[in-house]
């Protein structure tokens, strides 16, 4: 099993999953790893302040061989909301 965490002060603010290929086309072959899940937060609901640390963890499942495997990470973040006027 392989997944990524991104933690914030010990409670874990997104997690994503692997997607496993189950045909043989290309980007979807069986038994391959072809994507994992995405993570995205309600917009103002995970508040960052300056200087807080985030922990990121990636976790592979050693029953298998891997070759060539890395942990990776997209993370936006915004100084400030956009206000908007309803």
């Amino acid at each position: 099993m392989l997944s990524h965490r991104i933690i914030n002060d010990g409670r874990v603010i997104c997690n994503s999953l692997p997607k496993y290929g189950n045909g043989s086309e290309a980007g979807n072959e069986k038994g391959y790893l072809v994507g994992m899940t995405t993570c995205y937060p309600q917009p103002g609901s995970i508040k960052i302040s300056n200087g807080e640390v985030l922990t990121l963890e990636v976790d592979y499942s050693n029953t298998k061989l891997h070759s060539g495997v890395m942990g990776l990470f997209y993370l936006l973040v915004a100084d400030d909301l956009p206000h908007h006027n309803n």
